[in-house]
């Protein structure tokens, strides 16, 4: 077990592998960066550092299934959708009655029902796509429509997801304390 900054127990952090292929792979070179919260500190998570073989496999498989959906048929894709209906469904948060009002069995929704809380914790899932500021010259074009070869200089982070996680979370306390502030100018 971690031990956390106010001193208590924390668990060990959660160690993330990449999904590939509808499986969930550790990376190629075995390697983990630390995800922390920025609010203590502390790591809550181990995110795999993926490798250039890694990528190749991941797009290599996301053609190959997207070369299966584009031959299905209309029918056949309305099946899919209704089973991801079917998954979405069973993961409906289900109430009862409690001692002082209604109470959740599940926050499988995040704590956010048709864009209003539920009284719960609130939770959210963001992915961070790759920077697209990649070292190799590309080819572009100038504001006058010419040919023109553009490169990147400097630093950049192949990952924006560590860095990218207390943005993500600042953004989401302004949006919350602006509602609620929102709120109170037209509710008093």
């Amino acid at each position: 077990k971690a031990s956390s900054r106010n001193g208590k127990k924390a668990a060990s952090p959660l160690k993330l592998k990449n999904m590939i292929d509808g499986k969930f792979v550790a990376a190629s070179g075995g390697k983990a960066d630390d995800v922390m919260n920025p609010a203590t500190g502390e790591v809550i998570a181990k995110g795999p550092i993926s490798s250039k073989q890694d990528v190749n496999k991941a797009v290599a498989a996301a053609k190959k299934a997207f070369d299966g959906w584009s031959t299905t048929t209309p029918s056949e894709r309305a099946l899919a959708m209704f089973r991801i209906a079917d998954a979405i469904e069973e993961n409906a948060d289900e109430m009862r009655m409690g001692p002082e009002g209604p109470v959740f069995l599940s926050n499988h929704a995040g704590g956010i029902l048709g864009g209003i809380s539920s009284g719960q914790p609130v939770t959210a899932r963001v992915a961070f796509k790759p920077t697209s500021s990649i070292l190799t010259p590309v080819e572009t074009v100038t504001r006058e429509g010419e040919a023109a070869e553009i490169v990147t200089k400097g630093r950049h982070d192949p990952c924006v997801g560590i860095r990218g996680a207390p943005v993500v979370e600042a953004m989401m306390a302004l949006v919350l304390a602006d509602q609620k502030l929102l709120h109170r100018a037209q509710c008093g």
